[in-house]
Protein backbone atom coordinates (compact mmCIF):
# COMPACT_ATOMS: atom_id res chain seq x y z
CA UNK A 1 0.00 0.00 0.00
CA UNK A 2 2.97 2.68 0.30
CA UNK A 3 4.13 1.35 -2.86
CA UNK A 4 1.25 1.97 -4.66
CA UNK A 5 0.78 5.37 -3.13
CA UNK A 6 4.21 6.79 -3.54
CA UNK A 7 5.53 4.99 -7.11
CA UNK A 8 4.78 7.40 -9.16
CA UNK A 9 7.29 9.41 -7.12
CA UNK A 10 10.89 9.81 -8.29
CA UNK A 11 12.74 8.01 -10.98
CA UNK A 12 9.92 6.94 -13.39
CA UNK A 13 12.14 3.69 -14.19
CA UNK A 14 13.00 2.93 -10.96
CA UNK A 15 9.03 3.14 -10.01
CA UNK A 16 8.20 1.05 -13.49
CA UNK A 17 10.99 -1.76 -11.53
CA UNK A 18 9.75 -1.80 -8.48
CA UNK A 19 5.60 -1.77 -9.44
CA UNK A 20 6.07 -4.72 -11.80
CA UNK A 21 8.42 -6.92 -8.67
CA UNK A 22 5.69 -6.12 -6.54
CA UNK A 23 3.09 -7.52 -8.09
CA UNK A 24 5.05 -10.64 -9.13
CA UNK A 25 5.90 -10.94 -5.21
CA UNK A 26 2.77 -10.47 -4.12
CA UNK A 27 1.29 -13.06 -6.69
CA UNK A 28 3.76 -15.90 -5.38
CA UNK A 29 2.09 -14.89 -1.97
CA UNK A 30 -1.59 -14.64 -2.78
CA UNK A 31 -1.88 -17.80 -5.13
CA UNK A 32 0.83 -20.04 -2.70
CA UNK A 33 3.52 -20.81 -5.50
CA UNK A 34 6.62 -22.31 -3.72
CA UNK A 35 9.04 -19.26 -2.42
CA UNK A 36 11.24 -18.06 -5.27
CA UNK A 37 14.48 -16.68 -3.52
CA UNK A 38 15.54 -15.39 -6.87
CA UNK A 39 12.20 -13.08 -7.37
CA UNK A 40 12.65 -11.85 -3.53
CA UNK A 41 16.09 -10.94 -4.55
CA UNK A 42 15.27 -8.98 -7.08
CA UNK A 43 12.16 -7.22 -5.48
CA UNK A 44 14.56 -6.51 -2.21
CA UNK A 45 17.24 -4.66 -5.04
CA UNK A 46 14.10 -2.70 -6.55
CA UNK A 47 12.85 -1.89 -3.26
CA UNK A 48 16.20 -0.50 -2.33
CA UNK A 49 16.74 1.45 -5.75
CA UNK A 50 13.32 3.29 -5.47
CA UNK A 51 13.17 3.74 -1.50
CA UNK A 52 16.70 5.51 -2.27
CA UNK A 53 15.04 7.61 -4.66
CA UNK A 54 12.73 9.15 -2.49
CA UNK A 55 13.09 11.43 0.28
CA UNK A 56 15.66 10.16 2.46
CA UNK A 57 13.38 10.98 5.60
CA UNK A 58 10.66 7.99 4.64
CA UNK A 59 8.29 8.48 7.54
CA UNK A 60 6.96 11.06 5.26
CA UNK A 61 6.22 8.26 2.97
CA UNK A 62 4.45 6.12 5.47
CA UNK A 63 2.96 8.61 8.19
CA UNK A 64 -0.23 9.00 5.80
CA UNK A 65 -0.84 5.36 6.94
CA UNK A 66 -1.02 6.15 10.56
CA UNK A 67 -3.52 4.74 12.66
CA UNK A 68 -2.26 5.54 16.47
CA UNK A 69 0.73 7.00 18.11
CA UNK A 70 2.20 6.09 21.43
CA UNK A 71 5.19 8.39 23.06
CA UNK A 72 7.85 5.96 24.10
CA UNK A 73 9.26 6.34 27.95
CA UNK A 74 13.35 6.53 26.50
CA UNK A 75 15.23 9.38 26.16
CA UNK A 76 18.27 7.36 24.82
CA UNK A 77 21.15 9.69 23.39
CA UNK A 78 22.07 10.41 19.78
CA UNK A 79 24.34 8.20 18.44
CA UNK A 80 25.87 11.00 16.18
CA UNK A 81 25.57 14.29 18.62
CA UNK A 82 24.93 13.13 22.07
CA UNK A 83 21.77 15.34 22.60
CA UNK A 84 18.62 13.50 24.52
CA UNK A 85 16.26 11.80 21.46
CA UNK A 86 12.77 11.60 21.87
CA UNK A 87 11.25 8.07 20.59
CA UNK A 88 7.33 7.23 19.39
CA UNK A 89 5.70 4.11 18.13
CA UNK A 90 3.54 4.15 15.40
CA UNK A 91 0.67 1.58 14.74
CA UNK A 92 -0.15 1.76 10.84
CA UNK A 93 -3.26 0.75 9.21
CA UNK A 94 -2.27 -1.52 6.97
CA UNK A 95 -2.75 -5.22 7.40
CA UNK A 96 0.42 -7.23 8.30
CA UNK A 97 2.53 -4.06 8.86
CA UNK A 98 4.77 -4.35 11.87
CA UNK A 99 4.52 -1.18 14.13
CA UNK A 100 7.51 1.17 14.02
CA UNK A 101 9.52 3.25 15.63
CA UNK A 102 11.07 6.60 14.91
CA UNK A 103 13.72 8.71 17.24
CA UNK A 104 13.99 12.17 16.46
CA UNK A 105 17.32 14.19 17.26
CA UNK A 106 16.60 18.16 18.07
CA UNK A 107 20.14 18.61 16.50
CA UNK A 108 20.06 15.32 13.73
CA UNK A 109 16.19 15.25 13.13
CA UNK A 110 14.84 11.62 12.44
CA UNK A 111 17.89 8.77 13.32
CA UNK A 112 16.20 5.88 13.38
CA UNK A 113 12.92 4.54 11.29
CA UNK A 114 12.36 0.93 11.57
CA UNK A 115 10.23 -1.70 13.39
CA UNK A 116 9.47 -1.45 16.70
CA UNK A 117 11.34 -4.56 17.85
CA UNK A 118 14.49 -3.88 15.80
CA UNK A 119 17.79 -2.40 17.46
CA UNK A 120 20.30 -0.37 15.36
CA UNK A 121 21.92 2.97 15.78
CA UNK A 122 24.49 4.41 13.69
CA UNK A 123 27.23 6.75 14.71
CA UNK A 124 29.34 9.38 12.44
CA UNK A 125 32.81 10.77 12.57
CA UNK A 126 34.37 13.64 10.63
CA UNK A 127 36.75 11.86 8.91
CA UNK A 128 33.72 9.97 6.64
CA UNK A 129 33.52 6.97 9.00
CA UNK A 130 29.57 5.38 9.25
CA UNK A 131 29.83 2.81 12.64
CA UNK A 132 26.62 0.56 13.28
CA UNK A 133 25.75 -0.31 16.51
CA UNK A 134 23.38 -2.91 17.70
CA UNK A 135 21.21 -6.18 16.25
CA UNK A 136 21.46 -5.56 12.51
CA UNK A 137 20.09 -8.37 10.20
CA UNK A 138 22.14 -11.82 9.72
CA UNK A 139 21.60 -12.60 6.08
CA UNK A 140 19.44 -11.29 3.10
CA UNK A 141 19.68 -7.65 3.23
CA UNK A 142 20.96 -5.00 1.32
CA UNK A 143 22.16 -1.08 2.30
CA UNK A 144 22.79 2.06 0.54
CA UNK A 145 24.30 5.46 1.81
CA UNK A 146 22.44 7.97 0.51
CA UNK A 147 24.25 11.77 1.00
CA UNK A 148 21.67 14.87 0.03
CA UNK A 149 23.19 17.81 0.15
CA UNK A 150 21.33 20.81 1.91
CA UNK A 151 21.47 23.34 -0.57
CA UNK A 152 21.91 21.83 -3.82
CA UNK A 153 19.63 19.12 -3.39
CA UNK A 154 22.54 17.08 -5.17
CA UNK A 155 23.16 13.26 -4.26
CA UNK A 156 25.43 10.95 -3.76
CA UNK A 157 25.24 7.17 -2.82
CA UNK A 158 27.57 4.14 -2.28
CA UNK A 159 26.36 0.69 -1.21
CA UNK A 160 26.92 -0.64 2.12
CA UNK A 161 29.72 -3.45 2.41
CA UNK A 162 29.12 -6.88 3.94
CA UNK A 163 31.38 -8.54 6.38
CA UNK A 164 33.46 -11.92 5.70
CA UNK A 165 30.55 -13.56 7.31
CA UNK A 166 27.62 -11.88 5.57
CA UNK A 167 26.24 -9.54 7.39
CA UNK A 168 26.68 -5.98 7.13
CA UNK A 169 29.86 -4.55 7.66
CA UNK A 170 30.53 -3.28 11.12
CA UNK A 171 32.36 0.37 9.36
CA UNK A 172 32.20 1.66 6.40
CA UNK A 173 34.20 4.90 5.39
CA UNK A 174 32.43 6.94 2.28
CA UNK A 175 35.24 7.23 -0.46
CA UNK A 176 34.81 10.77 -1.12
CA UNK A 177 35.49 13.73 1.77
CA UNK A 178 31.88 14.63 3.39
CA UNK A 179 30.59 17.53 1.33
CA UNK A 180 30.00 21.18 3.23
CA UNK A 181 27.76 20.97 6.42
CA UNK A 182 25.23 20.54 6.89
CA UNK A 183 23.87 17.70 4.69
CA UNK A 184 21.49 15.15 5.11
CA UNK A 185 23.02 11.77 5.76
CA UNK A 186 21.20 8.36 5.81
CA UNK A 187 21.93 4.23 5.71
CA UNK A 188 18.78 2.27 4.51
CA UNK A 189 18.64 -1.38 4.88
CA UNK A 190 16.08 -3.33 3.15
CA UNK A 191 15.99 -7.10 4.60
CA UNK A 192 13.78 -10.51 4.60
CA UNK A 193 11.04 -9.92 2.59
CA UNK A 194 11.24 -6.28 1.88
CA UNK A 195 11.52 -4.55 5.69
CA UNK A 196 13.25 -1.72 5.90
CA UNK A 197 15.58 0.27 8.08
CA UNK A 198 16.45 4.04 8.11
CA UNK A 199 19.16 5.36 9.78
CA UNK A 200 20.01 8.75 8.95
CA UNK A 201 20.68 12.67 10.70
CA UNK A 202 21.00 16.19 9.43
CA UNK A 203 24.73 16.05 10.11
CA UNK A 204 26.50 19.46 11.08
CA UNK A 205 30.15 18.22 11.68
CA UNK A 206 31.12 18.15 15.42
CA UNK A 207 28.92 19.48 17.16
CA UNK A 208 30.28 21.24 20.74
CA UNK A 209 28.65 20.08 23.99
CA UNK A 210 25.00 21.39 24.80
CA UNK A 211 22.88 21.80 28.19
CA UNK A 212 20.65 18.74 27.27
CA UNK A 213 24.03 16.76 26.17
CA UNK A 214 25.30 13.81 27.72
CA UNK A 215 28.47 11.87 27.65
CA UNK A 216 28.01 8.23 26.60
CA UNK A 217 25.79 5.69 24.34
CA UNK A 218 23.66 3.67 26.23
Amino acid sequence: MILRGHASEGRPDVAARVTASAAEYEAMLVEGRRHDAALVDRFRHDMLDWLTSQDTMLSKNWGRFVDSIEALPEKTPCSVCGRRTVARAFVLRIAGAVPRRETVCPSCGSVQDMPLDHTLSMSVTPDGWMHLHGSPPRSEWLARVTIERFFTRETLHWDWPAAATGEPAQSFQVPEPWPHVPFRLSLIMVHGDCEFIVLGCLYRGPLSPEGDAVDSIA
